[in-house]
């Protein structure tokens, strides 16, 4: 995937104070794509995982109305297709 950025000098300083940190912090020396391309992969992965922790507390909360015995054989359900 090519992503075509344009930075003014301002956020072009910004950019590199950024990643001059992060690759003192990581002991890394990733170059600026690389470096663009790990907050990226960050941004999309906290965002893979709110959407998926938003639909776990969807089901909860509609499970919620459910007997006991209705909630128990919907846990075993669902344990029964984990690993």
């Amino acid at each position: 995937m090519n992503i075509p950025l344009t930075l003014d000098t301002e956020q072009q300083n910004a950019l590199n104070g950024l990643r001059a940190k992060y690759n003192e912090v990581t002991n890394q020396s990733l170059t600026e794509p690389e470096y663009i391309g790990a907050v990226l992969n960050g941004i999309i992965a906290g965002e893979v995982k709110a959407l998926f922790d938003a639909e776990v507390a969807r089901i909860g909360s509609a499970a919620a109305s459910l007997s006991y015995s209705d909630r128990q054989a919907l846990i075993a359900q669902i344990e029964s297709q984990l690993p």
